[in-house]
């Protein structure tokens, strides 16, 4: 019920919340965005989008509602302080994914490969770049490149 729930508080707060009615409308596979302001700060995937915006916005709501929340990844911090502001988030469906049925690893890939098209042309333009893949951040890979840029560099 917690989607129910934070469907109905998105509405009470549209003002600040707009999702794409076709989310809303037609549950499905597929790839979305999520904007504040002009610029796109997180793009998912999910088999449900519906329910993975409102798995976001859940979380969302329970920061506007001072509820704690253990490790809030960055692209809900980044909306709740544009919330705090009084600022839109927008939440839009960026493309269906159907599935073939030809090969189901090859229906997964699909989707996958959409999501990541889709960071790939917003990173372009200098959007979302803080978003990592899946379980890809390793601390000790990250260090070394910072160093190994910053050699390059000077």
């Amino acid at each position: 019920m917690v989607g129910k729930n934070t469907e109905i508080w998105c509405l009470e707060n549209e003002d600040l919340i707009e999702i794409d009615k076709r989310i809303l409308e037609e549950d499905g596979r597929g790839v979305y965005s999520i904007w504040v302001e002009d610029e796109c700060v997180y793009v998912g995937k999910g088999i449900s989008v519906k329910s993975r915006i409102l798995s976001h916005l859940s979380i969302l709501k329970w920061l506007v509602l001072q509820i704690p929340v253990k490790d809030v990844p960055e692209h809900i911090q980044i909306m709740y302080e544009f919330f705090k502001e009084n600022k839109k988030i927008k939440v839009k469906l960026e493309e269906r994914v159907k599935y073939e049925y030809d090969n189901y690893y090859r229906d997964l890939h699909r989707l996958a490969f959409c999501e990541y098209k889709k960071i790939e042309d917003y990173q372009a333009v200098g959007w979302c770049l803080y978003q990592r893949p899946e379980g890809s951040y390793n601390e000790n890979e990250y260090e070394e490149w910072i160093e190994k840029k910053a050699q390059i560099e000077s």
